[in-house]
Formats: structure tokens, C-alpha cells, sequence
């Protein structure tokens, strides 16, 4: 952010310390979108942690190094990686294509996830059941309408 602007407005909630000075900060958040997102990012961390250990496997079982990728800290690399191990090394079409149709799927629920888990919190004042994710950044600006329900199925897919 250049100098003079300033930072989008939402609510958060603010907890003060009746016994010293450690307050804090957070989301005005309900348990359950709290609980719903917590969910979707302990799922994705066992996406990530599948995707590692079968380009691992994939790898071994054909004598090759893991590809650099397959530990990248971009997502993006990691499942690239996973994706081409599977293209070069399963040669049962079916599984393949069950594969490389998961791959798919991760890709489409990347950006979702990304704005879960990278996103400020608010409740929209029109409407409060209506959460929203969002960022300032420069080049990642976005908001992304949720609600705890739509973060549940989320981290089902």
C-alpha cells in the first residue's frame, strides 16, 4: 500500500485483559464458522500430505529422485509435480485417469482455499449469515463471499 490509504474497514473482536496487558485481536467470528474453517484447513493439510506421499511412492517404485517440486512451497508446484509423475509413470489408464482427475479437482478448489485460508474475516452488514474473505495485497486483492455451511462442503471435496 502506498502512503495515505488506508485499510479497508470490517469488524473484528477485540478482548481485553482484566489481568494485565494481553489483549487481543480477532475475527468476529461464531464458533461454527471458526470450527467450519479450521476443517477445511486440517482437510487441505491432508491434501497436501497425499499429494507428497504418492508422487514419493510414484517415484520410488520407478527408481527416479522426487521431483524438486513435489516439496515446493507453492501448491500450485506441488501438484504440478504430482500431476507429470502420474503422466509418466501410471501406466494403468484407468488409474491414471483417476488420478489426473483428482489433480483437477484440487486445482479447481485451490483458489477457494487460498481465500479461506489467506483471507481477513468479516460478517457483511446487509446480511450477517454472509461471511467474507478478503485481501488488500496488491496482486492478490479479492473478497469471496462464504457461509459455515459452504465452508463445510468445501472441505468434504
Amino acid at each position: 500500500m502506498s502512503g495515505g490509504e488506508e485499510i479497508p474497514d470490517h469488524l473484528v473482536r477485540c478482548n481485553l485483559s482484566l489481568v494485565d496487558d494481553r489483549h487481543t485481536l480477532e475475527p468476529d467470528l461464531e464458533e461454527e464458522e471458526l470450527a467450519a474453517i479450521g476443517y477445511v484447513t486440517a482437510q487441505w493439510a491432508h491434501l497436501e500430505h497425499a499429494i507428497l506421499a504418492s508422487t514419493f511412492v510414484l517415484s520410488s517404485k520407478n527408481g527416479v529422485a522426487l521431483p524438486k517440486d513435489a516439496t515446493n512451497l507453492s501448491f500450485e508446484k506441488r501438484l504440478d509435480a504430482w500431476r507429470i509423475t502420474i503422466e509418466r509413470f501410471v501406466t494403468d489408464e484407468k488409474e491414471k485417469a483417476r488420478l489426473l482427475k483428482l489433480v483437477s479437482k484440487a486445482a479447481n478448489l485451490s483458489a477457494s482455499r487460498h481465500k479461506l485460508a489467506h483471507g481477513l474475516w468479516a460478517w457483511d452488514y446487509s446480511d450477517p449469515a454472509t461471511l467474507k474473505a478478503f485481501s488488500f495485497r496488491p496482486k492478490v486483492d479479492f473478497e469471496a463471499h462464504f457461509n459455515a455451511e459452504g465452508i463445510r462442503q468445501l472441505g468434504k471435496k
